[in-house]
C-alpha cells in the first residue's frame, strides 16, 4: 500500500508530519499548530491521501483511527510490517480513548496515543519527544 522509500534525516530540513485526520477543521487546526511550531505539513483525509503522505516521506505520522475508507490500527499495523517504513514514528490521535483502544495502538507499535481533544502542548511535547530523542 505504502511506497519503500527510505526515511530522512530530521536534521536535513524542517521535520514532516502527516496528519492522517478526516475531520477538516481538526485537521486544519492541527496544520496550523505544527505550522506555527517551524513543522512541514501534510494532511491525508483518507486512504489516497496517505499513500500520496507517505511518498513525501514523512519524519512522524499523527494517525487518526477512525478514517471514512480505513482504519488507523490497520494503517499502523501496514507501516510496521514494512521493511522501509518500520520505524517511521507514529502517533495515534483519536476520540477512541478507552484503555483497550489505548493499549492496542501501543502493542501495535504506535509511539505514543493521544485522545481527543488533546491540548496543543501535550501534543507539541509528544511529537517533538518522538522526533527528536
Amino acid at each position: 500500500m505504502f511506497p519503500d522509500a527510505p526515511r530522512r534525516s530530521p536534521a536535513a530540513a524542517p521535520p514532516t508530519i502527516l496528519v492522517v485526520e478526516d475531520d477538516e477543521i481538526t485537521s486544519i487546526l492541527l496544520e496550523r499548530i505544527l505550522t506555527q511550531e517551524g513543522y512541514k505539513v501534510i494532511v491525508a483525509m483518507n486512504r489516497a491521501g496517505i499513500v500520496a503522505g507517505m511518498k513525501a516521506r514523512p519524519d512522524l505520522v499523527l494517525l487518526d483511527v477512525l478514517l471514512p475508507d480505513a482504519n488507523g490500527f490497520d494503517i499502523l499495523n501496514r507501516i510496521r510490517s514494512s521493511n522501509s517504513l518500520r520505524m517511521l514514528p507514529v502517533l495515534m490521535l483519536s476520540s477512541l480513548g478507552s484503555l483497550e483502544d489505548i493499549l492496542k495502538g501501543l502493542k501495535m507499535g504506535a509511539n505514543g496515543y493521544l485522545t481527543k481533544p488533546a491540548k496543543s502542548k501535550a501534543l507539541l511535547n509528544a511529537i517533538e519527544e518522538v522526533i527528536f530523542k
